[in-house]
């Protein structure tokens, strides 16, 4: 099965990891500095989506709130569906 790409736009600085709007809003509390939100968005998503930590990466927007995610071993329409969307 290929990877899907999602496109996000991340929301700093936040109280917590969580989801607005089902992946297009995602929110962090990590500061973006040097990657690190980037990072945690990664863990957040894979833990939400019961993915192992190595399924999704930044394809781009490392440094960025816009990124673009590559998620490894779901469908789109899944990742939506586990993500309540």
């Amino acid at each position: 099965m290929s990877g899907r790409t999602l496109s996000t736009t991340l929301k700093l600085p936040a109280r917590s990891c969580r989801l607005l709007g089902v992946v297009k809003y995602p929110a962090s509390p990590t500061p973006p500095v040097e990657g690190r939100a980037s990072v945690a968005l990664c863990e957040f998503l894979a833990d939400s989506l019961s993915l192992p930590h190595r399924a999704d990466t930044v394809r781009h927007g490392e440094l960025s709130r816009q990124k673009g995610l590559r998620i490894e071993g779901l469908e789109l329409a899944e990742v939506r569906r586990r993500l309540g969307g």
